[in-house]
């Protein structure tokens, strides 16, 4: 027969043991990030259109990760990669 103790004591432990490998798995999932150098000119036109508020953009950064992905899909289309 198992104590209320020994049932805290072993939820305590399933608990950790649950935390402990969601937070591995999760460690695999965060995105690393690398800092890329933009022309000051690029960047203000980034800025004017993201100011506008037209095309849903919200910063640099997102409007940055489209371009790049749309760059690589038409390199890769035509088989230049």
């Amino acid at each position: 027969m198992i104590s209320i103790y020994g049932l805290c004591v072993l939820h305590q432990r399933y608990a950790l043991q649950t935390f402990e490998g969601s937070f591995l798995r999760h460690l695999h999932l965060v995105k690393r990030y690398v800092n890329v150098k933009v022309p000051e000119e690029l960047a203000k036109e980034i800025d004017k259109l993201i100011d506008r508020k037209v095309l849903g953009y919200r910063s640099r950064a997102e409007f940055i990760v489209e371009a790049i992905r749309e760059k690589l899909s038409s390199v890769q289309r035509y088989g230049k990669a």
